[in-house]
Protein backbone atom coordinates (compact mmCIF):
# COMPACT_ATOMS: atom_id res chain seq x y z
CA UNK A 1 0.00 0.00 0.00
CA UNK A 2 2.87 2.37 0.85
CA UNK A 3 4.32 1.86 -2.65
CA UNK A 4 0.96 2.72 -4.21
CA UNK A 5 0.66 5.88 -2.13
CA UNK A 6 4.18 6.96 -3.09
CA UNK A 7 3.38 6.24 -6.75
CA UNK A 8 0.18 8.28 -6.55
CA UNK A 9 1.95 11.17 -4.86
CA UNK A 10 4.84 11.35 -7.35
CA UNK A 11 3.24 10.36 -10.63
CA UNK A 12 -0.44 11.21 -10.28
CA UNK A 13 -0.01 14.23 -8.00
CA UNK A 14 -3.06 13.49 -5.81
CA UNK A 15 -3.97 15.75 -2.94
CA UNK A 16 -2.62 14.11 0.27
CA UNK A 17 -6.04 13.61 1.88
CA UNK A 18 -7.40 11.94 -1.27
CA UNK A 19 -4.49 9.56 -1.92
CA UNK A 20 -5.73 6.52 -0.09
CA UNK A 21 -9.35 7.02 -1.17
CA UNK A 22 -8.43 7.25 -4.89
CA UNK A 23 -6.04 4.31 -4.74
CA UNK A 24 -8.59 2.11 -2.98
CA UNK A 25 -11.22 3.15 -5.50
CA UNK A 26 -8.96 2.17 -8.41
CA UNK A 27 -8.07 -1.11 -6.69
CA UNK A 28 -11.75 -1.91 -6.02
CA UNK A 29 -12.69 -1.25 -9.66
CA UNK A 30 -10.01 -3.62 -10.88
CA UNK A 31 -11.44 -6.41 -8.73
CA UNK A 32 -15.06 -5.83 -9.81
CA UNK A 33 -15.36 -5.90 -13.58
CA UNK A 34 -18.72 -4.74 -14.91
CA UNK A 35 -19.96 -5.37 -18.42
CA UNK A 36 -23.23 -4.93 -20.25
CA UNK A 37 -24.42 -7.37 -22.93
CA UNK A 38 -27.39 -6.33 -25.09
CA UNK A 39 -29.43 -8.31 -27.60
CA UNK A 40 -32.21 -7.72 -30.13
CA UNK A 41 -33.24 -9.05 -33.52
CA UNK A 42 -33.86 -7.01 -36.65
CA UNK A 43 -36.68 -7.80 -39.04
CA UNK A 44 -34.19 -7.03 -41.83
CA UNK A 45 -30.43 -6.68 -41.18
CA UNK A 46 -28.40 -3.65 -42.25
CA UNK A 47 -31.22 -1.12 -42.43
CA UNK A 48 -31.07 0.58 -39.01
CA UNK A 49 -28.24 2.22 -37.07
CA UNK A 50 -27.21 -0.14 -34.25
CA UNK A 51 -26.18 2.58 -31.81
CA UNK A 52 -29.41 4.54 -32.27
CA UNK A 53 -31.47 1.36 -31.92
CA UNK A 54 -29.58 0.45 -28.73
CA UNK A 55 -30.28 3.85 -27.16
CA UNK A 56 -34.00 3.70 -27.97
CA UNK A 57 -34.36 0.11 -26.78
CA UNK A 58 -32.45 0.90 -23.57
CA UNK A 59 -34.90 3.69 -22.87
CA UNK A 60 -37.80 1.26 -23.24
CA UNK A 61 -38.99 2.55 -26.61
CA UNK A 62 -40.41 0.28 -29.29
CA UNK A 63 -38.37 0.42 -32.49
CA UNK A 64 -39.93 -0.18 -35.89
CA UNK A 65 -37.87 -2.80 -37.71
CA UNK A 66 -36.94 -4.71 -34.53
CA UNK A 67 -38.75 -7.98 -33.88
CA UNK A 68 -40.54 -8.90 -30.69
CA UNK A 69 -38.62 -11.60 -28.83
CA UNK A 70 -39.79 -14.70 -26.99
CA UNK A 71 -38.66 -13.07 -23.74
CA UNK A 72 -40.05 -15.68 -21.35
CA UNK A 73 -38.38 -18.53 -23.27
CA UNK A 74 -35.07 -16.65 -23.45
CA UNK A 75 -35.08 -15.94 -19.71
CA UNK A 76 -35.94 -19.60 -18.96
CA UNK A 77 -33.00 -20.66 -21.15
CA UNK A 78 -30.65 -18.28 -19.35
CA UNK A 79 -31.82 -19.52 -15.94
CA UNK A 80 -31.40 -23.14 -17.09
CA UNK A 81 -27.92 -22.31 -18.41
CA UNK A 82 -27.01 -20.91 -14.99
CA UNK A 83 -28.97 -23.48 -12.97
CA UNK A 84 -26.30 -23.70 -10.25
CA UNK A 85 -26.64 -19.96 -9.54
CA UNK A 86 -29.03 -18.42 -7.01
CA UNK A 87 -31.98 -16.84 -8.77
CA UNK A 88 -34.17 -14.06 -7.37
CA UNK A 89 -36.59 -12.79 -10.02
CA UNK A 90 -34.30 -11.50 -12.79
CA UNK A 91 -31.06 -11.49 -10.79
CA UNK A 92 -28.68 -14.44 -10.89
CA UNK A 93 -25.85 -14.65 -8.39
CA UNK A 94 -23.02 -17.01 -7.55
CA UNK A 95 -20.32 -15.95 -5.08
CA UNK A 96 -19.20 -12.48 -6.26
CA UNK A 97 -20.68 -12.92 -9.77
CA UNK A 98 -23.98 -11.22 -10.61
CA UNK A 99 -26.19 -11.06 -13.69
CA UNK A 100 -29.11 -8.61 -13.71
CA UNK A 101 -31.56 -9.09 -16.58
CA UNK A 102 -33.59 -6.22 -18.04
CA UNK A 103 -36.15 -6.82 -20.80
CA UNK A 104 -38.69 -5.20 -23.05
CA UNK A 105 -40.67 -7.06 -25.68
CA UNK A 106 -37.87 -6.32 -28.22
CA UNK A 107 -34.73 -6.22 -26.08
CA UNK A 108 -32.72 -8.10 -23.48
CA UNK A 109 -29.83 -6.54 -21.54
CA UNK A 110 -27.59 -8.34 -19.07
CA UNK A 111 -25.71 -6.18 -16.57
CA UNK A 112 -22.88 -8.47 -15.47
CA UNK A 113 -20.45 -8.12 -12.59
CA UNK A 114 -17.28 -10.19 -12.14
CA UNK A 115 -18.13 -12.80 -14.78
CA UNK A 116 -15.52 -14.86 -16.57
CA UNK A 117 -15.27 -15.44 -20.31
CA UNK A 118 -17.08 -18.79 -20.11
CA UNK A 119 -20.05 -17.11 -18.40
CA UNK A 120 -20.19 -14.34 -21.03
CA UNK A 121 -19.98 -16.88 -23.83
CA UNK A 122 -22.80 -18.93 -22.30
CA UNK A 123 -25.08 -15.87 -22.36
CA UNK A 124 -24.04 -15.00 -25.92
CA UNK A 125 -24.60 -18.59 -27.15
CA UNK A 126 -28.05 -18.77 -25.57
CA UNK A 127 -29.13 -15.45 -27.06
CA UNK A 128 -27.65 -16.38 -30.45
CA UNK A 129 -29.92 -19.45 -30.40
CA UNK A 130 -32.82 -16.96 -30.52
CA UNK A 131 -31.28 -15.14 -33.49
CA UNK A 132 -30.06 -12.25 -31.32
CA UNK A 133 -26.44 -11.23 -31.80
CA UNK A 134 -24.48 -9.39 -29.12
CA UNK A 135 -24.32 -5.61 -29.07
CA UNK A 136 -21.42 -4.27 -27.01
CA UNK A 137 -22.32 -0.70 -26.00
CA UNK A 138 -18.81 -0.08 -24.64
CA UNK A 139 -17.44 -0.11 -28.19
CA UNK A 140 -20.69 0.51 -30.11
CA UNK A 141 -20.37 -2.78 -32.02
CA UNK A 142 -22.92 -5.42 -32.92
CA UNK A 143 -21.57 -8.88 -33.65
CA UNK A 144 -23.68 -10.66 -36.26
CA UNK A 145 -24.60 -14.24 -35.36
Amino acid sequence: MKILINFATKILNFEPELKVMKILSVHRNIKTMKRELSFWKYEKEGVLNDEQVYVKLSEGEDVKGVEELPIEDAIKSIKAGFADWDCHENVLQKNDKTIEIFTTKQFVRFDCTSLGDLDYNRIIDIMNSYGCPLYDAAISTRYEA
